[in-house]
């Protein structure tokens, strides 16, 4: 989930090094999404969010603000794609875990398809903060262990680097903890509700505001910088 630059080969890396230290939390998620009434109805339905958030052109002829619309902004803006994602990160998957059941594979499918609808969600952005604390939003909701790791050890880089992003990243457990679980959430019903309903829906609360910050040779940078300024 933290993979700063959408590029197949980083986020295959991300990818392999969040799912080799999964453990059992991977099957504890699979069964709190097949209890959950909302999740088993999902699974009942072999409901999947891949080819709906794919179609960009229905997404665009949402009404503008929803969240469907902005998410498809948001993706044109950063010129990545569902497809992108799904082919850094199934080799990893499958090299790590195997074949995995159709249930299991819809609920990982599912979790991994909606990382960029979550930063819409969230208002974090792509930018390397933004990453950060939707790392750490994501640790409250799933319990990944590759992310309480990468937490601590950005959490200096944070520190000296980046004014603010301490307090931004603690907010996000905050609200990961108080949000809405949303890997069983109905998505495809939300898509169409304005942006700031869908989040008080999910239990997110407005966005946060906050500096982004951009990787610049070793150090973070915030945006608008230049040796100049």
């Amino acid at each position: 989930m933290a993979s700063q630059i959408r590029d197949s080969e980083d986020t295959e890396a991300g990818a392999r090094f969040v799912y080799a230290l999964q453990g059992k939390t991977t099957e504890r998620l699979f069964q709190r999404f097949r209890t959950d009434p909302s999740g088993a109805r999902i699974l009942a339905e072999r409901r999947s969010i891949r080819e709906t958030l794919m179609d960009r052109a229905r997404l665009r002829a949402l009404p503008l603000g929803s969240l469907g619309q902005v998410y498809a902004a948001f993706m044109d803006a950063e010129g990545i794609s569902l497809e992108g994602l799904d082919s850094a990160t199934s080799d990893p998957a499958r090299e790590i875990f195997g074949l995995m059941d159709e249930e299991r594979q819809l609920v990982h499918d599912r979790i991994t398809d909606l990382h960029d609808l979550w930063h819409v969600a969230t208002g974090y952005s792509r930018d390397m903060v933004g990453e950060f604390a939707l790392l750490a939003f994501g640790y409250e909701q799933l319990g990944t262990p590759a992310y309480r790791l990468s937490l601590a050890a950005i959490r200096p880089l944070c520190a000296m680097q980046a004014p603010g992003a301490v307090a931004l990243i603690d907010d996000a457990r905050r609200r990961g903890r108080e949000a809405s679980w949303l890997p069983v959430q109905d998505w495809e019903g939300l898509l169409a509700l304005p942006l700031d309903e869908a989040r008080e829906r999910l239990g997110l609360g407005p966005p946060p505001t906050y500096t982004r910050y951009f990787r610049m040779g070793h150090r973070l940078r915030p945006e608008g910088w230049s040796p100049a300024a």
